[in-house]
């Protein structure tokens, strides 16, 4: 029964007569494509070295007439000192009219290759049998895709978007919110400072007024764009509920008045306010302490299983209490998807399964007398595949794989070294090290920290297990390990800038995200006679849930950051000698963070 579900992988992996102990030639094919599976296939290796298995003909198809193949080529080296050429065919007939890609040089990036024009293509992998040294290392994707329509839509004005042709046309209707000329609505969304023992109710119009919807003055810098989204609720349209605040005090959220409107309207208000006589946002909310609570916790984890272990009991008591921990309801809150390390080659249960699928599985788990494979073709293009339908599927949620092993001895070469660290951090995957062999620190582990540690918010946690519940309270739900947060303080210590995640130097691109569960803070010293100045030039944080919060020296709550997409925000904080700034998240969505300089003020962590 679990072999049987193995099977339905998205990834297939190909069988090689290769993969006994000795190098034999021969084709390597990879299975026939569906609509549904990714195929690959790359020479054999030993101990990770790459074989010479011979010129060789593989065929890939599908079986569907209707469909093309995508194919892209990945890690492609030693085909120029080697003379090796791999060549591409449309149909089952490698001739000079059906060829239509060529790889000859060397280029460890990813090749694109054209679709094909027919449902099977034919690879020729053409090398000398007598080249015994910088034998070609490769790895060819493929995916039977739809043919795309040649219909073209062109745009009726610049800047407009253009729809991609397919077989399908989608009409997209869009909602276009109605908005007075000349018209400005300001929806508050900060207070003045409430007194604890004094309620402070919303002051509504006279009576006979029919519709009047109060507004407050936002004490806000110059130039700076608020956006508030805000989702009304469906009550009739001239009523207008009144709000009544609750006291401050650090554990009480203070509802926001929810305007009355017509049935089944969003309203999104983008103001631009102009300038007031103070620049100190007064906030919201007063500051919520959230308990990290493993059954309320949103993420994707990926559980990789050393099937080598010594104490196969102790293994299987471990897995089924973390799967029994957390709530997993097909995508709603956590997902787990188990990889089992073999000898030669894993197996993966995929992301969509139950806890009624995932726990026989692992018990299911027979210890093997050998070391286990963690090399690229056994075990890491399958991990990178996991970890890139993660991300498509939920790319607002926390990734983490969780490696549980007793010993240090899994086999690795030189691809996974080289590319591992790659697949965690474009991923943005917290890696654990979860050893169960008492006799042994996890701190003294080579093989897997060597390949699958990640860089700043992303390096592998190093953990010996003590008991489910200190493995959840001290990692799994822990951001200062999680997010390696403990290791900022050196980084940022005098500095008077703030970058968190940090993306890396001269980043385009943002990846990496913040924990669940945050609760980061430092102090920016300055001087109490000039105004300290908080600048985020731009901030992601998931909006209502997670947000900075800047405090004075005797602890007044001055300003609130919260949204995604703002930009330019600026905070003046006057009258004291030094701030307080405060990273917050809850238990779901994590986004990119912030960037966020100080004026007249250094950071002191």
């Amino acid at each position: 029964m679990m072999k049987t579900t193995f099977i339905s992988l998205l990834l297939l992996a190909t069988s090689y007569q290769a993969f006994a102990d000795d190098c034999l030639q021969g084709n390597f094919n990879p299975p026939q494509l569906t609509d549904a599976n990714l195929a690959y296939a790359s020479p054999p290796s030993v101990d990770g070295n790459v074989c010479n298995i011979g010129p060789v003909t593989m065929s890939i198809s599908t079986n569907n007439a209707d469909r093309k193949i995508n194919i892209f080529v990945q890690g492609a080296t030693n085909f120029v000192s080697s003379k090796a050429t791999l060549q591409f065919f449309n149909g089952d007939a490698p001739t000079p009219n059906n060829l239509y890609f060529t790889i000859n040089d060397d280029n460890e990036d990813t090749i694109q290759l054209p679709p094909s024009s027919s449902n099977i293509v034919t690879v020729l992998y053409n090398i000398n049998p007598a080249v015994q040294k910088d034998i070609p290392d490769f790895t060819i994707f493929a995916k039977a895709i739809i043919p795309v329509a040649t219909t073209t839509v062109v745009p009726a004005l610049a800047q407009t978007t253009t729809l991609l042709p397919s077989e399908t046309t989608t009409v997209i209707q869009t909602t276009t919110v109605a908005v007075p000329v000349q018209t400005t609505t300001v929806i508050p969304t900060t207070l003045a400072p409430v007194d604890t023992t004094t309620l402070v109710p919303t002051t509504l119009a006279p009576a006979d007024t029919t519709t009047v919807i109060p507004t407050t003055t936002v004490a806000v810098p110059l130039q700076t764009t608020t956006v508030i989204q805000t989702t009304l609720a469906p009550v009739d349209a001239t009523t207008l509920l009144p709000t009544t605040l609750a006291p401050a005090d650090t554990t009480t959220a203070i509802p926001t008045t929810t305007l009355a409107v017509p049935l089944q309207t969003t309203t999104l208000i983008q103001t631009t306010l102009a300038p007031v006589d103070t620049t100190t946002l007064a906030p919201t909310l007063s500051p919520v302490t959230i308990t990290p609570n493993p059954a309320l916790s949103e993420g994707d984890i990926l559980l990789v299983i050393d099937a080598s272990v010594s104490n196969n009991a102790l293994l299987k008591t471990v897995a089924t209490d973390i799967i029994n921990s957390l709530q997993i309801q097909g995508a709603s809150l956590t997902r787990v998807n188990i990889i089992t390390l073999g000898k030669k080659a894993s197996t993966a249960s995929g992301w969509n399964h139950s806890p009624d699928v995932l726990i026989p599985l692992i018990n299911g788990i027979t210890t093997l007398n050998a070391n286990v494979s963690i090399r690229n073709n056994d075990f890491g293009l399958m991990f990178a595949d996991a970890c890139q339908t993660s991300v498509k599927q939920r790319p607002r949620v926390q990734r983490t794989a969780l490696f549980i092993t007793d010993n240090d001895y899994q086999k690795a070469d030189p691809a996974i070294n080289a590319l591992a660290q790659a697949y965690i951090n474009n991923n943005d995957i917290h890696p654990i090290l979860l050893n169960i062999n008492p006799l042994l620190d996890a701190n003294n582990f080579r093989v897997i920290p060597k390949a699958f540690d990640g860089s700043d918010s992303n390096q592998i946690v190093l953990y010996n297990f003590v008991s489910n519940k200190d493995l959840f309270e001290n990692v799994l739900l822990n951001p200062t390990v999680l997010c390696n947060l403990n290791t900022l303080g050196a980084l940022i210590d005098d500095a008077d800038e703030f970058n968190f995640p940090y993306q890396g130097y001269m980043a385009t691109t943002k990846i990496k995200n913040y924990c669940n569960y945050m609760s980061y803070s430092f102090k920016c010293v300055g001087d109490v006679a000039s105004p300290i100045t908080v600048s985020l030039s731009n901030y992601a944080l998931q909006s209502g849930k997670d947000f900075v919060n800047i405090y004075d020296d005797q602890g007044t709550l001055r300003a609130v950051f919260g949204g995604v997409g703002i930009v330019n925000s600026v905070e003046e904080i006057g009258g004291t000698a030094f701030i307080t700034f405060e990273m917050k998240s809850d238990a779901s969505q994590v986004f990119t963070g912030i960037d966020a300089k100080f004026t007249n003020c250094t950071i002191s962590a």
